[in-house]
């Protein structure tokens, strides 16, 4: 009764394996959309610092408090990075498209 079930090791594989596939899969496109845009190169400098900043806040927020740290080094550290870069696109994907419109409006503001 007081017996804890050890987490089956093929399923957190196939986890890791996937969400490592589907991080390369959004890097590529988010890193496609950012070199096509508009904004100049320090610009996208700080959305790719501010995205890290953000994988790296929600890895200690949310993952250093799990047992799962403790338990699976290389596959915990897939799953952790991978479900942490998803998350933090959303702030960056945001954060770009209004750095882009911001430039838009002063392009249009110089021009007049």
């Amino acid at each position: 009764m007081g017996r804890k079930r050890k987490p089956d090791l093929t399923a957190i594989l196939l986890l890791g394996i996937a969400m490592l596939i589907l991080t390369v899969v959004a890097y590529y496109h988010w890193i496609k959309r950012i070199s096509r845009s508009t904004l100049d190169i320090k610009l996208k400098i700080t959305i790719y610092f501010f995205h890290f900043a953000n994988v790296a806040l929600v890895i200690t927020t949310i993952f250093h408090k799990t047992p799962l740290v403790k338990d699976y080094g290389v596959i915990n550290f897939i799953i952790e990075f991978s479900f942490s870069s998803l998350i933090a696109f959303i702030p960056s994907l945001a954060l770009e498209w209004a750095l882009e419109k911001f430039q838009f409006i002063l392009r249009r503001t110089d021009t007049i």
